[in-house]
């Protein structure tokens, strides 16, 4: 045990380490001897939660059903955010996204004993439009028809 100061009051030491470890003369046990064996032991009330997540469709058309899979641990209950403005507390939820844009979506996984954890997947979910012509691009006849929908 070292010491980061020049002097403790009724302790024997340099600066660098103890000589007399003893608190008291008639102690029977050195001060780390005591703080290693007699500072009680708490057990931890529980493990902490990972949050993460995955879904197997992350470019989609509007009003599909996109199904998401909770990959956490040690947790009780979740909190989704799917990035336009609509929540669920399911474990593995299904979205549908009505409008076309690209989207963040967070996971906040709750352990037993309250405390979360969570994860982000920025720009995750790409929803596309259903309305228009699919892209296509052909070497045969040269043409490149993009983007979708287009005019």
């Amino acid at each position: 045990m070292q010491w980061e100061y020049a002097e403790v009051p009724n302790v024997g030491h340099d600066e660098y380490g103890l000589y007399n470890t003893k608190a008291l003369p008639t102690d029977s046990s050195s001060i780390m001897e005591t703080l290693l064996f007699d500072t009680p032991y708490h057990t931890v009330p529980s493990i902490g939660a990972i949050a993460d997540f995955y879904t197997m469709n992350t470019v989609v058309s509007t009003n599909t059903q996109v199904q998401f899979v909770n990959t956490s641990i040690n947790a009780v209950s979740y909190l989704w955010h799917f990035g336009d403005g609509t929540t669920s507390t399911l474990q593995n939820p299904t979205h549908t996204y009505s409008s076309v844009d690209t989207f963040t979506v967070q996971l906040s996984a709750i352990g037993s004993s309250g405390c979360d954890a969570w994860t982000e997947r920025r720009h995750y979910i790409k929803v596309n439009s259903t309305i228009g012509t699919p892209e296509i691009s052909t070497s045969v006849l040269n043409v490149n028809l993009y983007p979708n929908p287009t005019k």
